[in-house]
């Protein structure tokens, strides 16, 4: 497909030495979200991401996806790839990743990850809604979503299936966050719009079988949001304008702020 323009501002904290991932052993932080839940986060997984921010926007094959919601059709408000297992990663450096997270994790989730699906959210009016991904959240087992972000940060909000608090964390250029334990049943997750967005981000999701099968590449069904959460869903177009990368670490966040503190906002969202 032919994609609008993305204008990225080069970052001051991402741009030197080699690309590569540093090592997670000691670097995780893992914290419990109750019910069997739990996210971990490791800020600055990636180095000097912007090389691969820059390759992944040339070279993946993006494409803009429309879904029936209700009587319409509506466009998916993010850019979307995906490979399934055994497939040709995009980069070398996300299968380096990829392995990486399969040798860390392998004794808890006793699999491999295996697929990947790669979002990009040009600016702040692209979004994703309230959803626990679509197969795993119906599986009796626990298991993982690994979450890579490259280019601006944004604020990464999860809260309870049950209702209850919630809590924003602010996911920064070159982080990466695990999902794991009960939380695609027992928690939601979005990234909400937002007029503060310096720019342009990508996620790439890495996913085992377990849990899941092997399908990388489609919308959420947070695209066919409940009604209570139709504000947060496809709802707008898909634009392409987005702006300058960001370049924080990942910290709990209240707000999408982008001030430097590690904090936890308990919302009630």
């Amino acid at each position: 497909m032919a994609m609008d323009p993305v204008v990225v501002q080069p970052s001051l904290l991402h741009s030197d030495g080699p690309l590569g991932v540093r090592a997670l052993t000691g670097a995780v932080e893992r914290r419990p979200l109750g019910d069997g839940a739990w996210v971990d986060l490791c800020p600055g997984f990636v180095t000097a991401a912007d090389q691969l921010f820059d390759a992944l926007i040339e070279s993946v094959p993006w494409r803009d996806e429309r879904v029936h919601m209700y009587d319409s059709v509506v466009r998916v408000p993010r850019l979307l790839a995906g490979y399934a297992a055994g497939e040709t990663l995009p980069h070398a450096m996300l299968e380096t990743a990829r392995s990486q997270l399969s040798v860390h994790y392998r004794s808890e989730l006793g699999e491999p990850f295996a697929s990947a699906g790669l979002c990009l959210y040009r600016d702040g009016r692209d979004s994703v809604a309230w959803h626990g991904d679509r197969v795993a959240r119906d599986s009796p087992e626990d298991t993982m979503v690994a979450i890579l972000s490259l280019g601006a940060r944004r604020p990464f909000a999860l809260r309870p299936r049950a209702g209850g608090a919630g809590l924003r964390l602010q996911i920064g250029h070159g982080d990466l966050l695990v999902m794991g334990g009960s939380c695609q049943r027992t928690w939601l997750h979005a990234i909400p719009k937002t007029a503060r967005c310096l720019g342009a981000r990508i996620s790439v999701q890495f996913r085992p079988l377990k849990g899941f099968g092997d399908r990388p590449s489609r919308p959420h069904r947070a695209d066919r949001p409940h009604q209570a959460d139709r504000a947060d869903g496809a709802d707008g177009g898909a634009r392409g304008d987005g702006a300058a990368r960001g370049d924080g670490g990942a910290r709990g966040d209240g707000a999408a702020r982008d001030d430097g503190a590690a904090r936890d906002d308990r919302d009630g969202r």
